[in-house]
């Protein structure tokens, strides 16, 4: 009888130790993992911890779970904001992997699947991959010992549940991916402080963990509200961008910004920078630019180089919107003609504009003579407040039935052989209901 007891203690003491120090492993995980670019033979992935701690991801393709690999292990430190880059490197094309975590070499539980995908080797092999793929901006999280008195700004967290069982292959984040409070901008503390609480949210993590996600930014997850090339700290928020996200890369021609692009099956995405050149929006002389001179360059170079189907040109203000007032680019007319007019003389086909930050949905197609219409798929918020009167803008682009007033995500859906293939653009509010849709045919923006 005293074995027997003396046991038992035994097992429960062990049982004891095993789940707490499972636990504190646990523990050691402040948000994550994030997939970030993707590719063919390399996929990146992302992890935060709460201290300092050995974080690596073991991988495997999905049918082969007895042949893994490992990616670097990285020790993440306080000055990094304990984040950590971890690069899949032995990684076959077109094929669908499931990983694990472990921090100080510990296996990390999950309620939700981990799996990521690499892109297939398509050309001059067989039609393009067929992909879905979903956006949005301006997203708030709320924060009651930070945030203005008065009615919660953020809500409807619900929207990335959503997004983590629409399943796309990658999102998009259009910029204000989080909102740096009054004095935050400041100091990396506040900083940090501020993409630790937007990221960490918890109806967030399934879907960062399970698809690729590429950003840019706007004004608040590049400063202060509207803030542009005057900002004093833009090299410490620049900085933390890098941090937590991981694009394929930042800035153009060896210098700043965020600037890159990417591609997915035969579509090419350029990702621009609208806030590290910008002038003031009150400013009376000189020049007034958003992009600036070598970034059109950049541009308008890689589009004329694009052999895609479809040309996203992705930033955080409206593009297209011809109604001026706020932050839309026809406030700066002259910067937004050059670029119109070298999209036409250039002759480049398939060009559509991917924005956000206006807190309402629309698509705007803006007809010109003697070639196919401009599409501008604006979408946001994800769960900020909505702006309520946006339907009452006089648009004359929009088209009829497509603006929502109300926290949403958007889609698209490419498919078809190549030579006729065909977009979808939808919206879908928080729960995942289908808001409206359109379709194009590739030849109707040729």
């Amino acid at each position: 009888m005293k074995r027997i007891i003396i046991f038992y203690f035994s097992f429960v003491l062990y049982l004891s130790f095993t789940n707490n120090n499972l636990y504190a492993q646990k523990d050691y995980l402040q948000s994550g993992p994030m997939i970030c670019y993707s590719d063919n033979r390399e996929v990146l992935l992302w992890v935060q911890t709460k201290i300092s701690a050995d974080v690596k991801i073991d991988y495997w393709v999905k049918s082969l779970p007895n042949r893994k690999y490992s990616t670097n292990t990285v020790k993440t430190q306080k000055q990094q904001g304990f984040t950590a880059k971890l690069f899949a490197d032995s990684v076959s094309e077109g094929k669908t992997y499931e990983y694990e975590l472990f921090i100080n070499n510990k296996k990390i539980n999950f309620d939700y699947p981990l799996e990521f995908k690499t892109q297939k080797i398509w050309q001059w092999r067989t039609d393009p991959p067929d992909i879905k793929f979903a956006m949005g901006s301006c997203a708030y999280i709320n924060d009651s010992l930070f945030d203005r008195p008065g009615k919660p700004y953020g809500g409807g967290y619900e929207v990335f549940e959503s997004i983590y069982k629409y399943q796309p292959d990658f999102f998009l984040w259009l910029g204000d991916n989080l909102y740096f409070r009054d004095g935050d901008w400041n100091t990396l503390t506040g900083i940090f402080n501020r993409y630790t609480q937007t990221r960490s949210l918890p109806q967030m993590q399934p879907m960062l963990a399970n698809c690729s996600n590429y950003a840019i930014w706007d004004d608040h997850d590049f400063g202060p509200n509207d803030a542009d090339r005057g900002f004093w700290n833009k090299e410490m928020t620049l900085d933390a961008f890098k941090l937590f996200w991981g694009n394929p890369s930042y800035g153009i021609n060896g210098g700043k910004g965020i600037t890159t692009m990417f591609s997915w099956s035969d579509c090419d995405f350029f990702l621009l920078d609208n806030r590290y050149w910008r002038s003031p929006n009150l400013r009376k002389t000189g020049e007034r630019e958003i992009l600036g001179d070598e970034q059109i360059q950049w541009l308008i170079d890689n589009l004329v180089s694009s052999t895609a189907t479809f040309k996203f040109i992705v930033m955080g203000g409206q593009f297209l919107n011809p109604y001026a007032k706020y932050e839309v680019y026809v406030q700066y007319a002259a910067e937004r003609n050059k670029i119109l007019k070298l999209i036409e003389e250039e002759n480049i086909k398939g060009v559509i504009f991917l924005t956000g930050d206006r807190h309402f949905t629309e698509l705007s197609e803006m007809p010109r003579v003697g070639t196919y219409p401009l599409l501008d798929f604006t979408v946001s918020p994800l769960c900020a407040s909505p702006y309520s009167d946006a339907d009452k803008e006089p648009n004359y682009y929009r088209v009829e039935g497509t603006a929502y007033v109300g926290r949403n995500f958007g889609a698209m859906e490419v498919s078809g052989k190549y030579g006729d293939r065909t977009i979808k653009i939808i919206t879908y509010d928080t729960k995942g209901n289908k808001i409206w849709e359109k379709s194009y045919n590739q030849n109707q923006l040729r």
